[in-house]
């Protein structure tokens, strides 16, 4: 049986550079069809349907409140169904838990929900929609402003719609070429609502 000698091996590598393997990253912009000028882009289809968070992240991450805390399952209760002391301090004398009262913690919000809305209108429009990824993704990978690409955050008061416009397609190009240079392999798509 012959022995391996590692010390020579290690001694070829010592004097070999390694160049470290660079992995390219997919990304799809999406901008809708036959926008000419001020055209919104995405991070993602648009078109797909959110995925709505569970109620009990919806509570927990987007509200504040404790999940496994009965006080504060109560709270929650009181402050988005009732408002009525009397009534809170019922429903506890009842014997019901809030966690049986509130309902299936671990499902995901019906989007017909004062819950799913409200969400849509700050956690998913500020955060996590497509044109809101775009606005995060490209705040934190270009190091210089591209001409031509508006960020905004709340394009009206009230609004929480957060999104990053291109004058026109020669910018989203430049877009795809800058990104391109960062090793991202880019694509364009283009959707109709």
């Amino acid at each position: 049986m012959q022995k391996l000698e590692l010390i020579g091996a290690f001694n070829i590598l010592k004097n070999t550079q390694i160049v470290p393997f660079k992995m390219k990253y997919q990304i799809n912009i999406f901008v809708e069809k036959e926008q000419l000028s001020d055209i919104i882009i995405y991070l993602g289809d648009p078109t797909d349907e959110p995925d709505y968070p569970l109620l009990s992240e919806y509570i927990s991450e987007h509200l504040g409140y404790l999940i496994d805390s009965d006080d504060d399952l109560w709270q929650y209760w009181f402050d988005y169904f009732s408002g009525d002391e009397e009534e809170l301090e019922n429903k506890k004398k009842s014997g019901i838990s809030p966690k049986e009262l509130i309902g299936e913690l671990d499902k995901p919000l019906h989007p017909d929900s004062g819950e799913a809305r409200d969400w849509m209108e700050t956690a998913y429009e500020m955060k996590e929609s497509p044109a809101a990824r775009m606005l995060s993704f490209l705040g934190y990978e270009l190091e210089k402003k591209i001409e031509g690409l508006h960020y905004i955050e709340g394009d009206r008061p009230g609004s929480n719609m957060c999104y990053v416009s291109a004058d026109n397609m020669d910018t989203v190009v430049e877009l795809k070429k800058v990104l391109e240079a960062k090793d991202y392999e880019v694509e364009i798509s283009s959707f109709n609502w």
